[in-house]
């Protein structure tokens, strides 16, 4: 436990550039531990609120540790948010990616599984039953 507090206060300290003293943010990082935050997502938090004030110079988020991950409540809701917004990022293709969808058909035709009729199929059939 002592090792996961140690890493989150370096992790802070290593993002942020700040020198906070570890005995005073203790509690703080004891608090998030026991609700199953870790380092990564303090981590995640500090890159988008650092992102978050490069873009929004008229209204910037506090930087501080009493008040970023003081109140438990608000650093769980901004962690949802980065991990949020990591997930819906286009990252760029990997090479075995890149390679697989260059062999990919790009002709737009689908293959339709065994035994499957197609949709028109199934109408010309109705219309001359009628």
């Amino acid at each position: 436990m002592i090792a996961k507090l140690q890493s989150m206060h370096q992790c802070w300290c290593q993002t942020t550039g700040q020198q906070v003293n570890y005995r005073a943010t203790e509690r703080i990082w004891f608090e998030l531990c026991n609700l199953d935050f870790t380092a990564d997502d303090l981590l995640s938090v500090l890159k988008h609120v650092l992102a978050y004030n490069k873009t929004h110079s008229n209204c910037q988020m506090k930087v501080q540790v009493h008040k970023l991950c003081g109140d438990v409540e608000a650093f769980a809701s901004i962690c949802a948010e980065s991990r949020a917004k990591e997930r819906n990022r286009v990252k760029p293709l990997t090479p075995r990616e890149s390679v697989l969808q260059a062999l990919r058909p790009t002709t737009g035709e689908r293959v339709r599984p065994e035994g499957c009729v197609a949709i028109k199929e199934v109408f010309s059939k109705m219309r001359e039953a009628l």
